[in-house]
C-alpha cells in the first residue's frame, strides 16, 4: 500500500518564499519545506549562511508542520492505515556506523554508512536520513569510540584475555578485520594490527 504522507501548505509559506528573487534558492526552500513537511527530514547543515537560513526557515514552521503532519497521519490511518513508518532503528544505525568504521579503518562518510545499512539490513535509506538521526559530530564520536574499543581489545595487558596455544605461544583472540590478528610469538615480537588506522 502506498504511503499517505501529507501536510497543510499555507499561503504564508508561499509569501515567505516569494520574497526571494533567486529561483534556485526558492527551489531549495520549497525542497526543504516538503522534505520536512512530508517526511520529517531536517535540512543539511554545511556551515554556509544559505543552509543556516534554510534551517531557520524550517525551524520557524516546525510546530505547524508537525501538528499538520500528525493530524493528517491520524486521519489516513483511521481510513486505511498510512503514514511513513520508521524502517531502521538508531541502534541499527550505530551498528552500521561501526561496521563502516571497521571496514574503512577510520571515520566513515554518510554514504558509507548508507551502504552498510543496505548490506546489513536490506533497507535503503538516504544520506539525509543519516544526518537527521546523527549529526556528523555524533557519527564521528561513534566511529572514534569504536576504534578505541578495538584498540583496547587488541592491546590487552599480558596475561589477560589471552588464549594458550599448544606450542606455548600466547595469541590475542581479538580479531579486527578477519585476517589481522595481534600475536606475540616466542621471541616476544608484537604485531601492531592498528597500523594504518586513520583517526
Amino acid at each position: 500500500m502506498a504511503e499517505n504522507n501529507s501536510f497543510t501548505f499555507w499561503s504564508n509559506m508561499k509569501d515567505t518564499i516569494d520574497i526571494y528573487d533567486d529561483p534556485v534558492y526558492k527551489y531549495k526552500l520549497y525542497d526543504a519545506l516538503t522534505e520536512y513537511g512530508l517526511y520529517g527530514i531536517w535540512p543539511e547543515e554545511d556551515g554556509t549562511v544559505e543552509s543556516k537560513t534554510i534551517i531557520a526557515f524550517i525551524q520557524s514552521l516546525v510546530p505547524s508542520l508537525d501538528k499538520s503532519r500528525n493530524y493528517n497521519k491520524i486521519v489516513a490511518e483511521s481510513g486505511a492505515a498510512g503514514g511513513r513508518k520508521q524502517k531502521i532503528t538508531d541502534e541499527q544505525l550505530v551498528i552500521a556506523i561501526q561496521k563502516a568504521t571497521e571496514i574503512k579503518s577510520g571515520v566513515p562518510t554518510r554514504q558509507e554508512v548508507v551502504d552498510q545499512v543496505s548490506a546489513l539490513y536490506g533497507v535503503n535509506v538516504s544520506t539525509k536520513t543519516i544526518s537527521r538521526r546523527f549529526s556528523d559530530e555524533e557519527k564521528q564520536n561513534i566511529a572514534l569510540q569504536y576504534l578505541e574499543d578495538i584498540e583496547d581489545k587488541i592491546n590487552v595487558p599480558e596475561g589477560q584475555d589471552m588464549s594458550q596455544g599448544q606450542n606455548g605461544d600466547k595469541t590475542n583472540v581479538s580479531n579486527v578485520s578477519g585476517d589481522k590478528m595481534g600475536t606475540e610469538g616466542q621471541n616476544g615480537d608484537k604485531i601492531n594490527v592498528l597500523e594504518g588506522f586513520v583517526f
